[in-house]
């Protein structure tokens, strides 16, 4: 259904409790659960779901990995199997020089990963102009998901708690058919 063939990556957490009940969990009893949110300056415990999505915020593909997972680890991870070239727009966490042009020369895949301030790699003004666009379509697809979200998700084991999640994710795809 993407006809211009570009897509947008990144990841929103999900919690599995309250911080206060953090060492009471008994759905993710390990430490590797807790995660940053750096947007919120906040930590919470639970999972990651790393997303790909078209630049019309239609999820492509996800992943689920523990909140303290980086976001590039995962994203190599994507099976990024695509007709012809396509462009990824990605936040800074997805920087990496070696892996950009590992995707340019074997994938025909272009990583346009924002940059930081004293990046060697700095993009022009008309890039971050439409990467600042593409990347504020995920986050509002991000949003529009966690709205279908009950305020706390009952599950008794971490792959009940998973399941739900990708029900809401799918109940989301299928939403965006019509």
């Amino acid at each position: 259904m993407n006809t211009s063939s570009e897509y947008a990556v990144d990841s929103f957490p999900v919690n599995a409790c309250d911080n206060i009940r953090i060492f009471r969990s008994k759905l993710y009893p390990e430490a590797k659960y807790l995660g940053y949110v750096a947007s919120k300056k906040r930590f919470f415990f639970g999972i990651r779901v790393h997303m790909l999505v078209t630049s019309q915020g239609h999820p492509v593909e996800c992943y689920f990995a523990p909140g303290s997972e980086s976001d590039l680890k995962i994203f190599k991870c994507f099976q990024l199997d695509f007709l012809g070239k396509a462009i990824i727009y990605a936040d800074k966490a997805y920087t990496c020089y070696e892996y950009e042009d590992f995707l340019r020369e074997n994938s025909n895949i272009e990583l346009v990963a924002q940059r930081k301030a004293r990046s060697k790699r700095p993009h022009d003004g008309c890039l971050r102009y439409l990467q600042s666009r593409i990347r504020k379509r995920v986050e509002t697809t991000f949003s529009q998901i966690v709205q279908l979200f009950p305020r706390s998700i009952h599950a008794t084991t971490a792959r009940g708690f998973e399941l739900k999640i990708f029900l809401f994710i799918l109940a989301y795809s299928i939403r965006c058919l019509f």
